[in-house]
């Protein structure tokens, strides 16, 4: 007979918290799920665009997102905005 091990429900409070703690992580620029990056492009010299790199401290993947979204690759680079 096996026995069961009755799961702990989170409390109430515990569920609150963290809740409160990701809409804090939403409006904290050094969190990853910060909600209020954009990238933008700058225009740059025709052929020029393939020596941008992703900056250092920049998220490789949404670097990545942004070079695929990227309306014009030959003349636009993606540029970063942190703020609203």
């Amino acid at each position: 007979q096996q026995q069961q091990i009755p799961q702990q429900q989170p409390s109430e409070a515990d569920e609150l918290s963290k809740q409160i703690m990701f809409i804090k992580d939403c409006w904290d620029p050094a969190s990853p799920n910060y909600q209020f990056r954009h990238y933008f492009y700058n225009v740059t010299d025709p052929g020029q665009a393939h020596l941008y790199q992703c900056p250092p401290g920049h998220d490789p993947v949404l670097w990545q997102q942004a070079q695929s979204d990227n309306p014009d690759p030959s003349t636009l680079v993606p540029v970063l905005a942190n703020g609203f």
